[in-house]
């Protein structure tokens, strides 16, 4: 079997933003052990810290990368700390990242994955910074795994990785309890209430309700412009989940919502 990778796509997300040096860092240490890597960004502009956000939004985008897709995520409060540097592999992507449940939405969707602890120092970029391991451990690496499969030589295998607390996610017939999970650029409010959930709670009606922070949304529409005149409305977004919106506006600012806030559907 050859050491080859099917691709040599490396897709960065972080929380580095775009003002500063940090995300340019990442792309100079991989061009400079890989330089005919694609590097692509998916995010350098998760709110700081925001392991959740972060692991939101990879959820989101990594099945749509071709094979031998490398992911770097970067959202690392931890850095310099005990807490270990993974490196996933299922399917033919990999992830790499701190192991602080960054990668725990992922890893739910994935199967036979196989995890590794990053510590083979050979394919770090030296002297190794204890506040910036993008540039010094989770980068170099993708780089080298680029150019060939060294994933079995990164470190020991561990069963499994640090986990993300769960939002709440409640259902039984005609009534599903969930959460807000995020909030886009749009302010359009993005709950865990999935399509399927939804089917499951309410099989044979087509009479609910949607309730978010004392607001009552009397249908989920196809479409944002279809609700014509309602101020807040419910859609199924292109993941089949449940998303709160006001069309050409933003729900989040106009009624101050939140992550975290409870969002309830119910029979009419």
């Amino acid at each position: 079997m050859s050491n080859k990778m099917t691709s040599s796509v490396i897709a960065l997300l972080t929380d580095f933003g775009l003002s500063d040096h940090y995300a340019a860092a990442l792309k100079g240490v991989i061009y400079s052990i890989h330089p005919q890597a694609a590097v692509v960004d998916i995010c350098h502009q998760v709110k700081p810290q925001n392991i959740r956000e972060g692991g939101y939004l990879l959820k989101q985008v990594y099945s749509l990368y071709p094979k031998g897709t490398i992911f770097v995520a970067v959202v690392d409060p931890g850095v310099g700390s005990k807490r270990k540097a993974v490196c996933v592999k299922s399917h033919d992507h990999f992830f790499i990242a701190p192991d602080n449940g960054l990668l725990f939405p992922v890893f739910q969707m994935l199967k036979q994955a196989q995890v590794r602890e990053v510590v083979n120092q050979k394919f770090f970029h030296h002297p190794v910074s204890r506040t910036f391991h993008g540039r010094d451990i989770f980068a170099p690496v993708a780089a080298h795994l680029s150019r060939g499969n060294i994933f079995a030589r990164l470190g020991p295998k561990l069963r499994s990785i640090h986990q993300l607390a769960p939002l709440k996610l409640k259902m039984k017939r005609g009534h599903i309890e969930g959460a807000v999970e995020y909030i886009d650029h749009f302010g359009n409010v993005i709950t865990n209430i999935s399509k399927r959930h939804f089917e499951k709670a309410f099989p044979h009606t087509s009479q609910h309700r949607v309730q978010i922070k004392m607001k009552t949304i009397p249908f989920i529409y196809q479409y944002f412009l279809e609700a014509k005149g309602e101020k807040l409305i419910a859609v199924w977004n292109s993941s089949d989940m449940l998303e709160i919106a006001v069309p050409n506006g933003s729900a989040a600012q106009t009624y101050h919502l939140n992550i975290s806030e409870k969002v309830v559907i119910d029979e009419a």
